[in-house]
């Protein structure tokens, strides 16, 4: 993905900052998925780089019953008829 001057330069101040910078080859052979990396060469020819995004938090609802996990979407339409015998459960994503 080629980014433009200021989304580059946003990068860099971000690292400046002291958020966490993650690069990815752009062939796709040294680092093919998103890696954390301490120092960046910025090499914005051969690689991409981002600033590390937040985990997300998800809500899942685990049916008691079944042992279904739902999402907030199924269960918010199924809760009028099954409100009780769900246990809501919290996560993050690993990033």
């Amino acid at each position: 993905m080629s980014k433009s001057i200021k989304e580059m330069v946003d990068v860099m101040q971000a690292f400046e900052a002291g958020s966490i910078i993650q690069i990815k080859d752009v062939d796709g052979v040294d680092y093919p998925c998103w890696t954390d990396v301490e120092h960046p060469c910025w090499n914005w020819g051969e690689y991409d780089y981002r600033v590390k995004p937040a985990p997300r938090e998800f809500i899942l609802y685990v049916n008691d019953l079944t042992g279904e996990v739902i999402t907030w979407e199924d269960f918010h339409d199924m809760y009028h008829a099954y409100k009780d015998g769900f246990k809501k459960i919290r996560t993050m994503e690993i990033l």
